[in-house]
C-alpha cells in the first residue's frame, strides 16, 4: 500500500473521529440507549470508538445520532 495513500486515511479517520466527538458533545449522544450521556459514554467513547474501530464506529454513531435527534424531536412541542 502506498504511503500517501495510508497517511491520506488515517487523517481522515482522525478529523471524522474528532468531529464525532464534538457532534456527540452538542447533541448529548451516548452510546447506548439505556445509558445516560456522560463524558465516559459520550464523546470520549465515541472519540476512542471512532479512531479504534472507524468501520463498525462511525455508522453506528450516525444511527444513534439520529435516534436521539429524532427523541429530542419528538418530545419538543412544537
Amino acid at each position: 500500500m502506498d504511503t500517501s495513500v495510508f497517511i491520506f486515511v488515517a487523517i481522515v479517520v482522525a478529523a471524522s473521529s474528532i468531529v464525532v466527538a464534538l457532534d456527540a458533545h452538542k447533541n448529548r449522544v451516548s452510546v447506548s440507549a439505556s445509558r445516560p450521556y456522560s463524558l465516559n459514554t459520550g464523546a470520549l467513547a465515541w472519540l476512542l470508538t471512532c479512531l479504534l474501530i472507524w468501520v463498525f464506529g462511525f455508522p453506528y454513531y450516525l444511527v444513534r445520532r439520529w435516534q436521539v435527534r429524532r427523541d429530542t424531536t419528538a418530545r419538543t412541542p412544537r
